[in-house]
């Protein structure tokens, strides 16, 4: 079977956008699909910056169904990495890639937690993806001072955040046995989690700490053609950014 990725599918249209093409991850999302989310998701966070995809090995955290690895595939990256807690969304992963004739030296998806995970890989990172698991934390300094040893460039963050104007994290529960919430860890106590919202401000202040400079992503154009599935870019409690070292 040839690789989907060496036969480019036409850009994006209205009748026609990336999963379109691809509508083995509407079946496989634990967290629920939504066409119209997961679609403006790639074209406000991976269409426009496929330049800077191209030859990279990316570390896709909380990888989930493998959505976003395949994505950056198709974008140019080189390999991808995906760690993801659930188990049956790493085989998910893995079955979609084997459906969809991906090289398997392309890529790798590994069952465990981030924290647990991440100290024991040692290979070489350019690219780094944490679209939707910054907020499923309540410990963003630890996890920012892990990636440091990737040496890893850029960081795509798609993250809700508090809208309090200040500088916080502003903590609140997830359900460990939600799909889509934080999994379980030695914290939880009836499955309920600590997890940190951090707001513009920490995020900043984060961020810089960490030597990145970043910029917002527009969703400007998307939530006032359809809101439906994003409706929490246009309230302003979920950002989308590129954060890279200089």
């Amino acid at each position: 079977m040839q690789s989907p990725l060496n036969s480019q599918p036409e850009r994006a249209t209205v009748a026609q956008r990336f999963f379109d093409h691809y509508p083995v991850f509407y079946e496989t999302a634990q967290a629920g699909p939504h066409p119209n989310r997961m679609n403006s998701r790639h074209e406000v966070i991976i269409e426009p910056h496929r330049e800077l995809l191209q030859g990279a090995t990316v570390l896709d955290l909380a990888s989930h169904d493998g959505r976003w690895s395949f994505a950056a595939l198709e974008a140019g990256a080189e390999k991808v990495i995906g760690v993801e807690a659930r188990g049956e969304l790493v085989q998910r992963a893995r079955d979609s890639f084997e459906e969809l004739g991906v090289d398997k030296d392309r890529y790798e998806f590994i069952a465990g937690g981030i924290f647990e995970t991440l100290p024991r890989l040692s290979k070489k990172i350019d690219t780094i993806f944490c679209l939707g698991f910054f907020y499923h934390v309540h410990n963003h300094v630890a996890l920012l001072t892990e990636l440091q040893r990737f040496e890893a460039r850029r960081l795509f963050l798609d993250t809700n955040i508090s809208m309090l104007d200040a500088n916080v994290v502003e903590l609140r529960y997830d359900n460990a046995a939600k799909p889509g919430d934080a999994f379980w860890d030695a914290s939880t106590k009836d499955n309920k989690i600590i997890v940190g919202w951090p707001s513009r401000k920490a995020l900043a202040m984060m961020l810089g700490h960490f030597g990145y400079a970043w910029k917002e992503l527009d969703w400007s154009g998307h939530v006032q053609r359809d809101r439906s599935g994003i409706e929490e870019y246009d309230e302003g409690w979920r950002i989308s950014l590129l954060a890279e070292k200089s």
